[in-house]
């Protein structure tokens, strides 16, 4: 797929930001703010170009706020999009809470409420039928080794030159009961994964950015973005 639209777009950003402190005891952490613009903000605009209509999940009591940090559209005015407050019961119930504060459509997007990202993906792997993970090479030490998975004390899989996750999920509407028996979206993924391997679900496929990538996960992380060199950022990986 060269020229990716997706219908709608599910933010998650109900999550209570305790690594960043005092910062967020009264303010949301999608609402603090990177070089003068809301984290919501950064979002919005960076997939507004391929999105038809947002929905964001929004902690509890901050639904107005919210709402007023949806830039406008520089053509339409106003940007569709939808804002529901979040039952605090992991990022699985609050995708499923936006999906049902929309609609479902046959593909949508998540991304995460505190990940910004420049630059581009290569949407050429995706599949109107797959679902497909944002990917980047992870940097610095990482990069430079091996990444091991373990189980029960033993490793069962090992990885050069490992890809990291970047908060971004192109998924189909099948997704749906995999959504509903997990609580945290690793283990989704995961399942997708082991079941594509085994021949009884649908491909996921890798979306690599050339660019960079940060998830906002400390006080530290709210500062000198956009990075000048095309890096995965220090953070806090989803």
């Amino acid at each position: 797929m060269s020229a990716v639209t997706f219908p709608l777009c599910v933010v998650p950003a109900a999550g209570p930001g305790t690594r960043m402190g005092e910062l967020c005891r009264e303010t949301p952490k999608c609402l603090l703010e990177v070089n003068g613009k809301p984290i919501l903000q950064h979002i919005v605009e960076y997939w507004r170009p391929m999105v038809n209509s947002f929905v964001v999940v929004a902690p509890l009591g901050h639904e107005r706020a919210v709402f007023r940090a949806i830039p406008l559209d520089p053509v339409w005015g106003a940007t569709r999009a939808t804002v529901v407050e979040a039952e605090p019961r992991g990022v699985c119930h609050a995708i499923l809470q936006g999906l049902r504060a929309a609609w479902v459509p046959e593909r949508f997007l998540v991304v995460l409420g505190d990940v910004l990202v420049r630059g581009s993906f290569d949407w050429s792997a995706l599949s109107l039928w797959g679902h497909g993970i944002g990917v980047m090479a992870a940097g610095g030490e990482m990069g430079r080794n091996y990444a091991v998975q373990a189980e029960g004390g033993y490793v069962s899989a090992v990885a050069e030159k490992p890809f990291c996750g970047l908060g971004l999920y192109a998924f189909h509407w099948s997704v749906l009961p995999v959504l509903e028996r997990n609580e945290h979206i690793t283990n989704v993924v995961a399942e997708l994964v082991r079941d594509a391997a085994c021949g009884r679900g649908r491909e996921v496929v890798a979306l690599p950015l050339t660019g960079a990538y940060r998830n906002v996960g400390r006080p530290e992380d709210l500062e000198g973005w956009p990075a000048k060199r095309a890096v995965v950022e220090q953070g806090e990986m989803p």
